[in-house]
């Protein structure tokens, strides 16, 4: 599906860059993966601005013109996520995008 696409960018939020965490170049692993299977990828990293993620994510792909958000879900138990909320349930909840969820 994703070699269909005519782009496909990989939308970093406020990524920690270290070694030990995100990395030194957050996302450009997962964007040589995908070069090599035949994607357009660009790897972009956008700040938060002391919003939640899942609306970071939304806001973005809607001003980007994006017809589907692919991500992983729940990386929080799912109860921490029922209590405080997360951004699988921002964009589980969101109708305005397609969001194939895999955990």
């Amino acid at each position: 599906m994703l070699r269909q696409t005519q782009e496909v960018i990989i939308g970093i939020f406020d990524p920690v860059m270290t070694e030990n965490r995100d990395g030194e170049n957050p996302g450009t692993d997962l964007a040589e993966w995908l070069s090599r299977h035949g994607c357009t990828v660009k790897v972009a990293r956008y700040p938060s601005g002391g919003k939640e993620t899942g609306d970071c994510i939304v806001g973005r792909a809607k001003e980007l013109g994006a017809d589907l958000v692919m991500m992983g879900a729940y990386g929080h138990s799912r109860l921490r996520e029922g209590v405080f909320g997360g951004t699988t349930r921002t964009l589980i909840e969101q109708q305005d995008l397609a969001v194939p969820l895999a955990h």
